[in-house]
């Protein structure tokens, strides 16, 4: 199934199954997808965590929480995501994700705070906002996820706020690819080995909802 294709089948019905799959434009076509009423998502095709799906699942989140006030329910959880959940205490931050499934509460949470300076973006402009950082296998994954503000935009444009810290974050590590979405538009950034800069690829794509803000970055060491 592509990702036409999931997003066709997300507005027939208020359950959604993403599959393990790294397109951000993919993702970006299904998670920004028209809203639902009590919408469930099933993540039965998502067997190990997944930092880019997780990411969206967070924005979502927000997004159905500003339109509906209700909370996006997660279900089809396999051990892997009940696991993360449970050591990571990712639940307990986003309190707009909800599922029936038994969490356990194993040891208290470790490895989630972003040891990176997000305030000229992360301030207290908006709604619902989480910071957040995943480590797998010498990869780190941070992002940043915002909704619904509650004063005007910055006279700075966030897209040159986020820009700049895309250059601070790789002074420690390299940036190999990040994402960054607002309502208007998305910025893709992919870099190799043997690249200085990065391709950076702009699409405008107007999404029918709040304004908001998403920002993923993938770092290796240095």
């Amino acid at each position: 199934m592509n990702p036409s294709d999931e997003s066709l089948k997300a507005t027939e019905s208020a359950i959604f199954h993403p599959y393990q799959h790294q397109d951000y434009y993919g993702l970006d076509s299904l998670f920004l997808s028209p809203l639902k009423s009590d919408e469930i998502w099933n993540l039965t095709n998502v067997v190990n965590v997944n930092a880019p799906i997780l990411a969206f699942l967070t924005l979502r989140s927000f997004l159905l929480k500003e339109s509906t006030g209700q909370k996006l329910q997660l279900s089809g959880l396999h051990r892997n995501w009940k696991m993360y959940f449970a050591k990571s205490g990712y639940l307990n931050m986003n309190s707009s994700i909800g599922t029936h499934e038994f969490i356990p509460g194993i040891v208290p949470p470790t490895d989630t705070e972003v040891g990176l300076e997000l305030d000229a973006v992360a301030s207290p402009d908006w709604n619902s906002t989480l910071k957040w950082e995943l480590k797998d296998n010498g990869k780190k994954t941070i992002f940043f996820v915002s909704a619904g503000r509650k004063e005007s935009p910055t006279s700075k444009n966030l897209s040159e706020l986020l820009s700049q810290f895309l250059v601070e974050i790789q002074k420690n590590d390299r940036l190999t690819r990040a994402y960054i979405r607002k309502e208007t538009s998305s910025y893709l950034y992919l870099q190799s080995e043997d690249q200085i800069h990065p391709r950076v690829f702009f699409r405008e794509d107007k999404a029918e909802m709040t304004e908001f803000l998403l920002f993923i970055a993938e770092l290796i060491p240095a």
